[in-house]
């Protein structure tokens, strides 16, 4: 487990991209716009969850590095449309190669460090009950979104997973 995203400043550049398009717009009118957010490790209040239910999903992820995207200081940022729609706003998870120029490790090392290194993409959706009459009849779910090795995708050198409202 990762204690710390800086440390993999030298191999990869672990970061999300929040893509807002309008293709009723065009050129100059903003049609595409793109903004970078840093990746940070996830805490409790990043889930989304109860107390209760984050310290659990913490637990079980223990052996895991959990990443989110770090919104301090960017304001709201929704998810909606999907990939037909003429107006979407997405959250991208991108792994790129270090581009540090010399502060980046030698591809040998790069190679040896990325041979195991697994990315899972999961969800947080509310689902509702519908044989629940007294209480909320909603509950949280995990879905798994995407999952892949990343030595495989050493030939494209960038990696987006990107994430639309279903």
């Amino acid at each position: 487990m990762l204690s710390e995203i800086d440390k993999l400043d030298p191999f990869i550049d672990m970061h999300y991209q929040y893509v807002q398009t309008d293709l009723t717009k065009s050129g100059s009118e903003g049609g595409y716009r793109v903004s970078k957010i840093p990746a940070k490790l996830c805490e409790e209040k990043d889930l989304g969850l109860s107390k209760e239910e984050a310290e659990e999903m913490l637990a079980a992820w223990s052996s895991a590095t959990l990443v989110c995207p770090n919104y301090d200081g960017i304001g709201e940022v929704l998810i909606k449309g999907d990939t037909s729609s003429l107006k979407t706003k997405s959250l991208h998870f991108v792994i790129q190669k270090c581009s540090l120029g010399d502060d980046c490790v030698e591809q040998s090392e790069f190679n040896s460090f990325i041979e195991d290194f697994e990315v899972s993409a999961y969800g947080i959706y509310e689902q509702i009950n519908y044989e629940e009459y007294g209480n909320k009849p909603v509950f949280k779910t995990q879905t798994l979104l995407g999952q892949f090795l990343l030595k495989s995708f050493l030939v494209s050198e960038t990696i987006n997973n990107n994430l639309y409202l279903r």
